[in-house]
């Protein structure tokens, strides 16, 4: 006995000229479009299924966050770099009282 898979069989139901009914394998066109159509079913699905945040104003919201954040990232290396460069020198300075 073969086993043949499910999906591997395509039978579809078609109109011959005549205008009767004809069960014949499916066309690549067909198959592809069915493809297709479970893709976009997916697709709907996944969309349905997303948070809030992820859709329109909160990705707005988002890239507002975004930006603040870069914003006060920026402003707390340049703090730490005037702070640092403030501490050696003060490092300088004790090194230069202790060596004396």
């Amino acid at each position: 006995m073969i086993f043949v898979p499910a999906q591997s069989i395509h039978l579809g139901i078609f109109m011959n000229a005549t205008g009767k009914q004809n069960i014949s394998k499916a066309s690549h066109v067909d198959r592809a479009r069915e493809r297709l159509e479970n893709a976009v079913v997916r697709l709907d699905q996944a969309i349905k299924n997303m948070p809030e945040s992820s859709s329109g104003s909160g990705s707005q919201e988002q890239t507002g966050e975004i930006a603040a954040l870069k914003a006060e990232n920026a402003k707390l290396q340049e703090t730490s770099r005037t702070v640092s460069g403030r501490l050696d020198q003060t490092i300088g300075k004790l090194k230069a009282v202790l060596e004396s």
